[in-house]
Protein backbone atom coordinates (compact mmCIF):
# COMPACT_ATOMS: atom_id res chain seq x y z
CA UNK A 1 0.00 0.00 0.00
CA UNK A 2 1.21 3.46 -0.71
CA UNK A 3 0.10 5.94 1.83
CA UNK A 4 0.38 9.61 0.23
CA UNK A 5 -0.12 12.65 3.00
CA UNK A 6 -0.64 16.11 2.14
CA UNK A 7 -1.29 19.15 3.30
CA UNK A 8 0.20 22.68 4.45
CA UNK A 9 4.00 23.18 6.12
CA UNK A 10 3.61 22.81 10.24
CA UNK A 11 0.66 20.36 9.86
CA UNK A 12 2.30 17.54 11.19
CA UNK A 13 2.75 15.11 7.89
CA UNK A 14 6.18 13.83 8.76
CA UNK A 15 5.47 13.12 12.51
CA UNK A 16 2.52 11.54 11.64
CA UNK A 17 4.15 9.79 8.45
CA UNK A 18 6.98 8.71 10.15
CA UNK A 19 4.63 7.30 12.84
CA UNK A 20 2.46 5.51 10.40
CA UNK A 21 5.40 3.90 8.72
CA UNK A 22 6.82 2.59 11.61
CA UNK A 23 3.33 1.19 13.18
CA UNK A 24 2.61 -0.79 9.65
CA UNK A 25 6.75 -1.58 8.97
CA UNK A 26 7.13 -0.20 5.85
CA UNK A 27 8.82 2.59 4.73
CA UNK A 28 8.92 6.44 5.01
CA UNK A 29 9.50 9.52 3.00
CA UNK A 30 9.34 12.88 3.33
CA UNK A 31 9.27 14.60 -0.37
CA UNK A 32 11.52 17.56 0.69
CA UNK A 33 14.12 15.60 2.48
CA UNK A 34 14.71 13.24 -0.98
CA UNK A 35 14.23 16.83 -3.16
CA UNK A 36 17.14 17.93 -0.91
CA UNK A 37 19.07 15.17 -1.38
CA UNK A 38 19.11 14.95 -4.83
CA UNK A 39 19.67 18.21 -5.55
CA UNK A 40 22.53 19.04 -2.70
CA UNK A 41 19.58 21.73 -1.80
CA UNK A 42 18.37 23.22 1.04
CA UNK A 43 14.53 23.67 1.08
CA UNK A 44 14.76 27.28 1.78
CA UNK A 45 17.27 27.79 -1.51
CA UNK A 46 14.69 25.28 -3.75
CA UNK A 47 11.91 27.61 -2.93
CA UNK A 48 14.14 30.65 -3.78
CA UNK A 49 15.51 29.70 -6.77
CA UNK A 50 13.51 26.99 -8.50
CA UNK A 51 10.16 28.27 -10.05
CA UNK A 52 7.04 27.27 -9.35
CA UNK A 53 6.26 25.15 -12.24
CA UNK A 54 9.85 23.71 -11.81
CA UNK A 55 9.58 22.95 -8.54
CA UNK A 56 6.48 21.17 -9.16
CA UNK A 57 7.69 19.07 -12.05
CA UNK A 58 10.97 18.15 -9.96
CA UNK A 59 8.57 16.88 -7.12
CA UNK A 60 6.27 15.32 -9.19
CA UNK A 61 9.30 12.92 -11.05
CA UNK A 62 10.10 12.67 -7.33
CA UNK A 63 7.10 11.38 -6.42
CA UNK A 64 6.55 8.80 -9.48
CA UNK A 65 10.00 7.10 -8.63
CA UNK A 66 9.27 6.66 -5.09
CA UNK A 67 6.06 4.94 -5.95
CA UNK A 68 7.44 2.91 -8.59
CA UNK A 69 10.76 1.69 -6.50
CA UNK A 70 8.91 0.98 -3.32
CA UNK A 71 5.57 -1.34 -3.06
CA UNK A 72 4.72 0.02 0.00
CA UNK A 73 5.47 3.41 1.37
CA UNK A 74 4.16 6.68 3.54
CA UNK A 75 5.26 9.33 1.67
CA UNK A 76 4.86 13.27 3.16
CA UNK A 77 3.92 15.06 0.05
CA UNK A 78 4.86 18.99 0.21
CA UNK A 79 2.27 21.48 -0.74
CA UNK A 80 2.18 21.56 -4.56
CA UNK A 81 0.38 24.16 -6.73
CA UNK A 82 -0.03 21.80 -9.83
CA UNK A 83 -0.49 18.16 -9.28
CA UNK A 84 -0.38 17.17 -13.18
CA UNK A 85 2.98 15.94 -12.54
CA UNK A 86 2.09 12.89 -10.83
CA UNK A 87 -1.60 12.88 -10.65
CA UNK A 88 -1.87 9.61 -12.22
CA UNK A 89 0.07 8.09 -9.47
CA UNK A 90 -2.89 9.20 -7.00
CA UNK A 91 -5.15 7.02 -8.71
CA UNK A 92 -5.08 2.49 -7.86
CA UNK A 93 -6.20 0.04 -5.38
CA UNK A 94 -3.20 0.62 -3.76
CA UNK A 95 -2.97 4.01 -3.33
CA UNK A 96 -4.44 6.15 0.10
CA UNK A 97 -3.84 10.06 -0.72
CA UNK A 98 -5.37 11.80 2.30
CA UNK A 99 -5.09 15.46 3.28
CA UNK A 100 -4.24 16.45 6.87
CA UNK A 101 -6.22 19.13 8.20
CA UNK A 102 -6.45 21.05 11.67
CA UNK A 103 -7.87 24.22 12.89
CA UNK A 104 -5.06 27.03 13.24
CA UNK A 105 -5.20 26.93 17.11
CA UNK A 106 -4.58 23.26 17.54
CA UNK A 107 -1.38 23.72 15.10
CA UNK A 108 -0.11 26.62 17.62
CA UNK A 109 -0.82 24.02 20.60
CA UNK A 110 1.30 20.87 18.86
CA UNK A 111 4.28 23.50 18.21
CA UNK A 112 4.10 25.45 21.71
CA UNK A 113 2.95 28.58 20.17
CA UNK A 114 -0.42 29.63 22.66
CA UNK A 115 -0.99 31.68 25.79
CA UNK A 116 -0.68 28.81 28.27
CA UNK A 117 2.28 27.22 26.71
CA UNK A 118 3.87 31.07 27.97
CA UNK A 119 2.26 31.52 31.44
CA UNK A 120 4.47 31.32 34.45
CA UNK A 121 7.63 31.50 32.24
CA UNK A 122 9.77 34.42 34.35
CA UNK A 123 12.22 34.47 31.50
CA UNK A 124 9.88 35.11 28.43
CA UNK A 125 10.16 38.79 27.19
CA UNK A 126 8.93 41.06 24.41
CA UNK A 127 11.00 39.53 21.94
CA UNK A 128 10.08 36.38 22.49
CA UNK A 129 6.73 37.26 22.04
CA UNK A 130 7.52 38.94 18.93
CA UNK A 131 8.81 35.49 17.92
CA UNK A 132 5.80 33.69 18.29
CA UNK A 133 3.91 36.30 17.00
CA UNK A 134 5.96 36.04 13.70
CA UNK A 135 5.80 32.11 13.47
CA UNK A 136 2.24 32.01 14.19
CA UNK A 137 1.46 34.73 10.77
CA UNK A 138 3.77 32.42 8.87
CA UNK A 139 1.52 29.39 10.12
CA UNK A 140 -1.45 31.36 9.04
CA UNK A 141 0.25 32.73 5.97
CA UNK A 142 0.39 29.35 4.84
CA UNK A 143 -2.79 27.98 5.92
CA UNK A 144 -4.61 31.09 3.69
CA UNK A 145 -2.10 30.18 0.89
CA UNK A 146 -2.57 26.21 0.65
CA UNK A 147 -6.25 27.04 0.31
CA UNK A 148 -6.61 29.65 -2.15
CA UNK A 149 -3.48 27.78 -4.37
CA UNK A 150 -3.31 23.83 -3.98
CA UNK A 151 -5.42 22.20 -6.92
CA UNK A 152 -6.45 18.68 -4.77
CA UNK A 153 -7.13 16.17 -7.13
CA UNK A 154 -10.47 14.48 -6.54
CA UNK A 155 -8.95 11.21 -5.06
CA UNK A 156 -8.17 13.39 -1.89
CA UNK A 157 -9.56 12.37 1.23
CA UNK A 158 -9.84 14.99 3.92
CA UNK A 159 -8.96 14.05 7.50
CA UNK A 160 -9.81 16.29 10.02
CA UNK A 161 -6.57 15.92 13.11
CA UNK A 162 -9.25 16.93 15.50
CA UNK A 163 -6.16 18.75 17.71
CA UNK A 164 -5.11 15.02 18.57
CA UNK A 165 -2.02 14.27 19.38
CA UNK A 166 0.24 12.66 16.10
CA UNK A 167 -0.31 8.99 17.98
CA UNK A 168 -3.54 9.48 18.15
CA UNK A 169 -4.07 10.28 14.66
CA UNK A 170 -2.34 7.19 13.22
CA UNK A 171 -4.67 5.40 15.36
CA UNK A 172 -7.68 7.39 13.59
CA UNK A 173 -5.84 7.21 10.19
CA UNK A 174 -5.59 3.13 10.52
CA UNK A 175 -9.17 2.55 11.73
CA UNK A 176 -10.96 5.47 9.51
CA UNK A 177 -9.49 3.40 6.26
CA UNK A 178 -9.08 0.16 7.32
CA UNK A 179 -5.84 -0.27 7.19
CA UNK A 180 -4.09 -3.59 9.16
CA UNK A 181 -0.27 -3.77 9.09
CA UNK A 182 -0.45 -7.48 7.92
CA UNK A 183 -2.16 -6.13 4.65
CA UNK A 184 0.24 -3.78 3.80
CA UNK A 185 3.62 -6.28 3.68
CA UNK A 186 1.58 -8.65 1.44
CA UNK A 187 0.84 -5.84 -1.16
Amino acid sequence: MKILLFGPECMGKGVIGELLARRLGIPFFDLDDQIGKKYGISMEEFEKTVSPGERDRKRGVMIRKLMRKNENLVLSVTPLTDPEFFKEKLYGPDVLSVELYDLPENIFSRLGLTEKDRKGDSDFDILEEVEILSQRAHILGDLFNYEKEQERPPVLKIFDMEGDPPERVVERLLEKYCIKADETKKQ
